[in-house]
């Protein structure tokens, strides 16, 4: 069986590696474009990340776009012409390097600043162009907080942010394929609370940063659903699809998403944290992993329950083991839950709770008869505790 799934593994690269020179050589591939995405930094460097792409035909969603019209978008996403080794050049400022892309046409561009860049914004240009056609050109967006702040916030996105249903595989196709940024739901009083932890009580900038195991070619549905919903933007760190001959899925999402994590607090190592996961997939023992490596950094995790009972004791075995290590971890069964400890703590103004508690009113959909049942067995099982 092994060597049959190696032996199939080889034949899809094949296949792939075969259409794109074919594409090449025919020279199918049409305007060419380069995708940023949001970036990050200090006041000594920058990071951003991107990919160099030919004939994208990825068309802005609307509300009314039907199921179909949603999974054309999606296969577009997918089916995408990407260049390899294509060569950009970043400028920022009186900087400019260059960078190559790798054979999926994604580049990372790391500058180190000369010059620390001015605290009066917070969002900074860089300007991306192709050094063999300066004519294709993009604009990135680098986050560089300022050097006063409270705290940073570490967020997971599906069902944490957006509703995805990661445990229930229908409905997360479903989700993911016949659904657009504007149809999609966000959990109830989610921006309103984003907003309050951004400001924090002091007034100022907290950065908020995205991690999630979903990959790239998804990037801008998770841009488009914050923007439209109203949730505070933040870097977005994402995951490549990885076709190769040793696997078809990339692996390790809890190492990419632990990875990440370890990354930030390294790149901002005077910075506490607040992270923000769910109970669906391994965001706790992830969570629960940063918390014990690096004492007194995480200054509280709120994991959102949307799991089953089993999955529900084995989230709170491993609070209890956080909780040991000196860091608080709450399984939370709602966005109010977790601002009325925020509040308890100082992390965000009281006076924020009653925005909270209006948004999440607002963005709660009527019952569901079924889903109503779901959650009074699971509360008379003694799944729902929900202030460990």
């Amino acid at each position: 069986m092994a060597d049959l799934k190696a032996s199939f593994r080889r034949l899809a690269v094949s296949i792939e590696n075969r259409m794109d020179r074919l594409r090449r050589g025919q020279k199918e591939f049409g305007p060419l474009t380069i995708l940023p995405y949001l970036g990050h930094g200090t006041s000594k460097m920058l990071h951003l990340k991107g990919r160099v792409v030919a004939d994208y035909r990825v068309t802005s969603p609307l509300e009314t776009d039907s199921g179909w019209k949603n999974l054309q978008n999606n296969f577009r996403r997918f089916h995408t012409h990407e260049i390899p080794y294509a060569k950009v050049r970043a400028c920022y400022g009186e900087m400019e390097q260059e960078f190559t892309a790798n054979d999926d046409g994604y580049f990372a561009v790391h500058m180190e600043l000369g010059q620390a860049p001015s605290e009066d914004q917070f969002w900074h240009d860089v300007r991306i162009e192709l050094v063999e056609d300066i004519s294709v050109q993009a604009t990135g967006r680098v986050l560089i907080p300022p050097t006063q702040i409270q705290y940073g916030v570490i967020s997971d996105l599906d069902d944490t942010v957006i509703k995805s249903d990661v445990v229930q595989v229908t409905k997360l196709l479903t989700n993911t394929f016949l659904r657009n940024s504007r149809t999609r739901l966000p959990f109830a009083g989610v921006a309103a609370f984003y907003h309050a932890l951004q400001q924090g009580t002091v007034g100022g900038f907290n950065p908020i940063y995205y991690v999630t195991s979903g990959i790239w070619n998804l990037y801008d549905v998770y841009l488009d659903f914050l923007q439209i919903q109203g949730i505070p933007i933040g870097p977005i760190f994402m995951t490549d699809l990885g076709l190769s001959e040793q696997y078809l899925f990339k692996p390790g999402r809890f190492e990419h998403k632990l990875a990440v994590i370890r990354e930030l607090l390294q790149t901002h190592p005077n910075l506490s944290f607040i992270l923000i996961g769910d109970s669906g997939e391994k965001d706790a023992e992830i969570y629960g992993q940063v918390a014990i490596e690096n004492p007194g950094r995480i200054l509280a995790i709120y994991i959102r329950d949307v799991s089953q009972k089993r999955r529900d004791d084995e989230v709170k075995a491993i609070i209890e083991t956080v909780r040991e290590s000196g860091t608080e971890i709450l399984l939370v069964e709602d966005t109010i839950a977790a601002a009325a400890h925020a509040i308890e703590r100082g992390y965000i103004k009281p006076e924020t709770l009653s925005a909270i508690q209006q948004a999440q009113r607002k963005d709660t959909p009527p019952s569901n008869p079924v889903e109503s049942l779901r959650k009074a067995a699971k509360d008379k099982s003694g799944g729902k505790d929900k202030t460990l």
